[in-house]
């Protein structure tokens, strides 16, 4: 009685606690050391320009998203900007680290073709970048890990 939603406090924040920031995404990345993904005949690395900066990037099929590491971030022109919500990233260990950083429209360059994608900000090391399914299905590649290697090639297009 006697109370408004607009200027009630507990209500203002209930309402709050349920808003998107505080929302998890989910995401998983499977990542290995330099050393194992140059021994291993299933894994397809590469170095190539993000952002005009050479990276060591990983093509993981497994990963949900695309990734990119804070080391890298310190030492390319890439600007990173706040998430509304938290990304909850999943890693072989078991453990997860959350993410609510993401660089948006950054320029991959692979081989002739620049494409633009958002990253996820993740603390890891080995590589600068790994480029998981979603990502990769949307720039329509096609990873051939007899031949390790990895194609983009949009329909009707040579």
């Amino acid at each position: 009685m006697g109370h408004i939603a607009k200027d009630c406090v507990t209500f203002a924040q209930k309402k709050d606690d349920n808003n998107d920031q505080n929302k998890k995404g989910k995401a998983r990345v499977f990542t290995i050391t330099q050393k194992d993904a140059k021994e291993n005949s299933n894994v397809i690395s590469s170095i190539l320009l993000i952002s005009d900066t050479p990276a060591y990037v990983l093509f993981d099929s497994r990963a949900t998203h695309y990734f990119v590491l804070t080391s890298f971030i310190a030492k390319s022109s890439i600007n990173c900007d706040k998430s509304k919500s938290t990304l909850e990233v999943s890693i072989p260990s078991g453990r997860t680290l959350n993410t609510d950083q993401f660089a948006r429209s950054v320029n991959l360059k692979i081989e002739e073709k620049t494409f633009e994608a958002n990253l996820y900000v993740i603390e890891m090391k080995d590589f600068d970048v790994i480029l998981g399914m979603d990502g990769l299905g949307y720039n329509y590649a096609t990873i051939c890990f007899r031949e390790r290697k990895v194609s983009f090639q949009k329909p009707g297009e040579e």
